[in-house]
């Protein structure tokens, strides 16, 4: 390579806080092995989504003129040229055809690799195969299934056009890789930038931390009912996240109050920045009882701050925390997690060894600048083969 940084054309989703991946991304950017080796030209691969479901992609006019917005600013990059290569991070949903298209062709007709971050499930093309594992109604007719497979096929074929490809996970490489794709170059999972050090004097373990939608699908109102009644030990439960547009807000008072557990239950709303930093501080044990999940963010952000964790076997988490570092719910069971937290409430010390495995694996796995320094090299190392 030539002295000084490689031109990066950068195709990512819209800035946070809309969507785990687009968080990401601007992490992976900011970090420092990006700002090193990098100059770097960043295309918004914008999508519209349903305002009374934020889970759901919203085909019409609006999400139309994106993808025409979307052709647009690449094919302007490509006339102004000078860039060395394509890095593009998608999810494997129904965007993902159009927007890795925009990407191989911005990086063939340049002449110049394409690598692929691809933050997906394990389900495959459409979003509502994601709900199929959570026991949610979903009705899917047989035309739907026939089209996600054709998508599943040509998302597929779209990756082994790619010259480099990244998976968060080992099982969500092998998945794809059954159904075709191109196996990963690297397995690389998503990070949080941990913090330097975990102040003593850590809070036991009745400091519980939800941190999330306030939805049946994360397991929410499950979490009350299991909470709900007399729970022994001095406890509390911290709420951060709000409730999906579309659902009703009322419903989180009435199941406290059916509950009576109003007095135990702190409701932070929305945080982000060094406000969740603080929360994640001054609590011990993160209760995550989802559904359905793929690679949960939370979880990491918990065991970086040293905590223990109960969940639910959804997706990746089996494989997150420490060997030892977590306590499984059955989903959709309050009793199962109530007997969870219940052994970590009348065992403090082992709420405490939990914590520390957990950081420890997170500062080796999780650590946003080691992983943002692999993903950097992959890239220059395509540059330089490609050159």
């Amino acid at each position: 390579m030539s002295p000084g940084r490689a031109r990066l054309l950068v195709m990512i989703p819209q800035a946070p806080p809309f969507g785990g991946v687009a968080a990401q991304a601007s992490l992976l950017l900011s970090s420092r092995a990006f700002e090193r080796s990098f100059e770097q030209i960043v295309i918004r691969t914008n999508t519209i989504r349903r305002l009374e479901n934020p889970e759901r992609k919203k085909l019409d006019l609006r999400s139309a003129a994106g993808a025409a917005k979307l052709a647009l600013a690449t094919a302007g990059a490509v006339l102004a040229g000078g860039y060395d290569a394509v890095y593009c991070t998608a999810n494997g949903d129904l965007s993902f055809p159009w927007v890795v298209s925009c990407a191989l062709h911005a990086a063939r007709l340049r002449r110049c690799p394409l690598i692929l971050h691809v933050h997906a499930s394990r389900s495959g093309f459409w979003e509502w195969q994601k709900q199929l594992a959570s026991g949610l109604p979903v009705r899917v007719s047989r035309l739907r299934s026939a089209l996600s497979r054709a998508g599943d096929r040509l998302c597929a074929a779209q990756s082994r056009k790619a010259d480099r490809i990244v998976h968060l996970t080992k099982g969500i490489d092998e998945h794809y890789g059954a159904l075709g794709w191109r196996r990963a170059d690297a397995i690389v999972p998503n990070g949080t930038r941990m913090p330097a050090q975990i102040a003593g004097g850590r809070p036991g373990p009745g400091e519980l931390l939800f941190l999330g939608r306030l939805s049946r699908e994360k397991g929410f109102f499950d979490l009350l009912e299991a909470l709900s009644g007399p729970v022994p030990g001095d406890w509390r439960l911290h709420v951060a996240g709000s409730v999906p547009a579309g659902e009703d807000p009322a419903s989180v008072e009435s199941a406290l109050a059916a509950g009576g557990i109003r007095d135990r239950v702190l409701l932070h709303g929305l945080v982000t920045g060094s406000a969740k930093s603080a929360l994640l501080s001054a609590c011990s044990v993160l209760v995550h009882p989802t559904h359905r999940d793929v690679f949960p963010m939370s979880v990491v952000e918990a065991m970086a701050s040293g905590m223990a964790v109960v969940a639910c076997a959804k997706g990746e988490i089996p494989s997150m925390p420490a060997e030892g570092g977590w306590i499984e719910a059955a989903p959709g069971d309050p009793s199962s997690l109530r007997k969870a937290i219940l052994r970590l409430l009348e065992d403090p010390a082992a709420a405490a060894s939990m914590g520390e495995a957990n950081r420890k694996k997170a500062m080796e796995e999780y650590e946003v600048e080691a992983n943002s320094a692999r993903i950097a090299s992959l890239i220059l190392t395509a540059v330089e083969e490609r050159r």
